[in-house]
């Protein structure tokens, strides 16, 4: 079987960037400032693109080209954002600067395993003047150029609000283009009438409490309108339900490492099969082989198009494990 999906799709990524900073060093003896207080002597560090912006990383590293529209703060880290993009070849030309702000910053610290996280953000809904801005670009930009699809990546941090949102599915439906969402609490039924929405098993309980993710599958259907609802279910794999199917797609990951980034990476598969045409089969098997490929990796690192294809070709030669022709 040759890899279905296809490359030089042109997908628009619109919703909250980051920074994501990781600290590496070892663990040691209790700070004589605080009994309780460890000192984690820092080895190596680096920062990655996170959110929206790994999305973006993800659609690049697969041979497409992600547009990617978002806002940052005017301060350091807004600048290392734009800086990062640079160097990936994401073009950053449509990465707004709100001098009200403050970059979404989140910082892991690890010796074995993450040992702690803190994060700076500003997750107040984007001003109406900025969020006129980042509609006013995303129309233009689909007015010009040749979408294939559009993602919407909400972290709660404002980018993505029910007044944007309203307006961005507007120019979508006005164009007759595919919208993959992967959501969050504040916005979760906020998205009408999308191709693919994409929440994880802690966002079903936020929205659904109660219901197992089978039942909220059904009600997701229902009240969003969606074309397949996907449901990531951590090592558990990923469920998909599209009225017609409902099926459970197990994890191929035999240890996982680090989730950081695994949510961003499926969104970005899923979008890319669903536009190479790829049946709900498929669409389950190559984002459940990416999922469980970033998660063996510390940070985040985005799948490529070269790994994505070998992963796949070995699973073909075990047909019996695995049906996915």
């Amino acid at each position: 079987m040759s890899f279905p999906i296809q490359k030089n799709k042109n997908i628009i990524i619109i919703g909250d960037v980051m920074l994501d900073q990781f600290y590496y060093g070892d663990l040691e003896d209790t700070s004589k400032e605080d009994a309780l207080a460890k000192i984690l002597k820092v080895e190596t560090s680096n920062d990655n693109l996170g959110g929206a912006g790994n999305v973006a990383m993800n659609i690049k590293s697969m041979g497409s080209t992600p547009y990617l529209i978002s806002v940052v703060g005017s301060d350091a880290s807004g600048e290392k954002v734009k800086v990062l993009c640079q160097e990936q070849e994401i073009d950053c030309s449509r990465i707004f600067v709100d001098e009200k702000r403050a970059t979404t910053v989140k910082t892991r610290l690890y010796d074995e395993d993450q040992i702690i996280r803190f994060d700076q953000e500003d997750n107040t809904d984007l001003s109406k003047d900025i969020e006129n801005i980042v509609i006013s670009q995303f129309q233009n930009l689909i007015g010009n150029t040749e979408i294939d699809g559009v993602i919407l990546q909400d972290y709660n941090k404002g980018v993505l609000n029910t007044s944007s949102i309203q307006r961005i599915l507007a120019v979508t439906k006005k164009y007759n283009l595919p919208v993959f969402v992967d959501p969050k609490k504040a916005n979760f039924f906020d998205y009408k009438f999308v191709t693919i929405f994409k929440p994880n098993l802690r966002e079903i309980n936020w929205a659904l409490p109660k219901l197992s993710y089978q039942e909220a599958s059904k009600i997701i259907l229902d009240k969003i309108n969606c074309e397949i609802a996907a449901i990531t279910l951590s090592e558990d794999g990923i469920y998909f339900s599209s009225g017609f199917e409902n099926i459970h797609f197990p994890s191929f990951a035999d240890e996982i490492v680090d989730v950081c980034g695994a949510g961003d990476t499926v969104i970005a598969i899923l979008a890319l099969t669903y536009l190479s045409k790829c049946n709900i089969s498929l669409m389950g098997t190559l984002s459940n082989l990416a999922a469980a490929e970033v998660c063996q990796s510390r940070g985040v690192v985005p799948i490529n198009h070269e790994k994505l294809t070998d992963l796949c070709s070995s699973l073909t030669q075990d047909k019996e494990k695995y049906d996915i022709v």
